[in-house]
């Protein structure tokens, strides 16, 4: 038996979901992950409209910042719905908080990959110059029941974590 070389170019693949910390620090890093914000607040408008939930719906609003090896590696803004009288701990991880306060863990996430560029305090917090490229995740996860449980947005430095994924091509293509 033989490993094909190229499946030496996956470190991450975009299928599998992690921790983002455990994933840094298994790709060899030194990884920490601070809270820069925490609020709770009316669900926005198009967050509302891609959870399918009421624009009187309040959320945990966070925004934390993870570093590998004391480079920031990814940024994310992170929308929970609460539930009455649910609170968050900013330091928790958001996937603890959502199966703490909801009752069901987040078992699949509908992710649309994109690009964007750093401007403003994103660019500060991300301690890069405005007009930086990064990759984004934009994602909905969704419980066994159905319910959509969270919207994250994440900005992720491409140098430092290389995604893949693998395709099945069928044919035929016409």
């Amino acid at each position: 038996t033989t490993v094909d070389p190229i499946a030496l170019r996956m470190s991450v693949r975009l299928e599998e979901q992690f921790e983002h910390t455990d994933l840094l620090n298994r790709l060899g890093y030194s990884a920490t992950v601070e809270g820069l914000s925490s609020e709770t607040i009316p669900i926005p408008g198009h967050i509302a409209a891609l959870m399918e939930l009421p624009d009187s719906t309040l959320i945990a609003s966070m925004r934390k910042r993870w570093r590998a090896d004391g480079k920031v590696a990814m940024i994310a803004d992170n929308s929970m719905p609460l539930p009455d009288g649910g609170d968050v701990d900013p330091e928790e991880s958001v996937f603890d908080a959502i199966a703490r306060l909801h009752g069901e863990a987040v078992v699949w996430e509908v992710t649309t990959p994109g690009l964007a560029t750093l401007e403003g305090e994103l660019a500060e917090q991300f301690e890069r110059e405005p007009g930086t490229p990064v990759m984004t995740f934009e994602f909905i996860g969704i419980g066994a029941s159905g319910t959509r449980l969270l919207h994250s947005m994440e900005y992720h430095d491409p140098s430092l974590v290389s995604y893949s994924m693998v395709r099945t091509a069928r044919p035929p293509w016409a």
